[in-house]
């Protein structure tokens, strides 16, 4: 049985979505399952000359040219991706964003499929990827499973009836529908009810660990961490579903709520509010550090230096950031939404209300006031049992 993972984007989109995609690859390579084999692809969009000048002209958007350019594989994070570049002109992008409102234009979607139609069934990520799933399923009658993240579901889909008639078609004809969380799943419900849906909870990679004692004191210190020095932190993209403008009250309520401890506040990420989260940080006169966007690979070593994490978005599938910190010794708090509370616990989230600042400081003050005892997650957060799932549900 051939099978392929389908994800669109860039190789620099390290995090997110693409972490998820390489340790899925990773771990079901890991199983060596005998009636399967496993390639990975990304779709790699590029614009015309025409096309890039206008959208730079127009909205102020540049289309950097990535390194791996024109290159047929690409590794990423140990994985290989192998890549579907596609062109758009602007005659294609005018009809696909203003007529048939779908991902793809024609000739681009051809192309793609042409590259998936010798499989036996396919994994998809991200709305592109699953809109190309349900045309090789309308096409080919090919078998796909649509993986669900968060913002693709709970806030794209809902943005216009566009996006909403083609998240319905996806979650009625694909073979699987993958959530990350039963919060997930529930909104999918909604959408479409009667689809083969399964929740599937995956874990951290096993790059994420609690370092000895040693280790942790010498990183800590490297990075400017003093003895005794609490570090909360912020890890995540700098934008607006991720309430990252809340941080510069929570962090002024923590330190005048937190006189007898030294308090070292961490911002890793970026983002379209980085400036404004920077400006209003300041304004408060607030004392922070901004790392801005850490390799995969060494983000263990950063999250082995953190003492609380905060995990504050206005919606979240699940929140795997919270499951590493978790893992490598961190205490989390966060927003009671989505599926953050089925990592963290609700007596660890508070509600997005105008007290939410005070709310969320004061759960910290309490950890900080009781000794930072050890925090731990469900064992259904795993990878391993995630993939021996999903490899079952392929072959059903």
């Amino acid at each position: 049985m051939k099978v392929a993972i389908l994800t669109v984007g860039n190789t620099s989109d390290t995090g997110g979505i693409m972490s998820f995609v390489c340790e899925e690859a990773r771990q079901i390579a890991n199983m060596k399952p005998s009636d399967m084999s496993l390639d990975v692809f990304m779709v790699r969009e590029r614009y015309s000359i025409l096309l890039s000048l206008l959208l730079r002209l127009l909205k102020g958007y540049i289309q950097e040219t990535p390194n791996d350019f024109g290159k047929n594989t690409t590794i990423v994070d140990g994985v290989e991706f192998n890549n579907i570049w596609i062109k758009e002109g602007v005659l294609s992008f005018f009809v696909r964003t203003r007529i048939t409102h779908r991902p793809f234009g024609i000739a681009n979607t051809k192309t793609i499929l042409n590259c998936m139609k010798k499989y036996d069934y396919l994994l998809t990520h991200k709305t592109g990827s699953q809109y190309i799933g349900l045309q090789l399923r309308n096409k080919y009658n090919i078998p796909f499973g649509a993986f669900w993240h968060g913002s693709e579901l709970a806030v794209t889909t809902f943005s216009d009836k566009h996006a909403y008639g083609l998240t319905k078609e996806v979650l009625e004809k694909s073979h699987d529908n993958f959530f990350v969380s039963q919060a997930l799943l529930k909104i999918g419900e909604g959408v479409y009810k009667e689809g083969n849906n399964h929740v599937i909870y995956t874990g951290p990679s096993d790059m994420f660990y609690k370092y000895d004692e040693e280790r942790k004191k010498e990183l800590r210190a490297r990075k400017g961490v003093c003895e005794g020095e609490i570090v909360i932190a912020y890890v995540g993209s700098l934008i607006s579903i991720k309430n990252v403008l809340a941080l510069p009250s929570i962090f002024r309520a923590i330190r005048e709520k937190c006189l007898n401890e030294k308090v070292k506040f961490w911002i890793i990420g970026t983002g379209d509010l980085e400036s404004e989260l920077s400006t209003e940080l300041s304004k408060l006169g607030i004392q922070y550090e901004m790392f801005g966007k850490i390799p995969q690979d060494i983000m263990p070593d950063y999250m082995n230096c953190i003492d609380i994490l905060l995990l504050i978005s206005k919606k979240e599938g699940l929140g795997l950031v919270s499951l590493e910190a978790i893992k490598c010794g961190a205490q989390v708090f966060g927003s009671l939404v989505g599926g953050i509370p089925e990592v963290i616990g609700e007596d660890r989230c508070v509600s997005l209300s105008d007290s939410f600042a005070e709310d969320i400081s004061e759960l910290v003050i309490n950890a900080i006031n009781s000794g930072l005892i050890p925090q731990t997650y469900d064992e259904r957060f795993s990878w391993g049992k995630a993939a021996q799932s999903i490899v079952n549900s392929i072959r059903s």
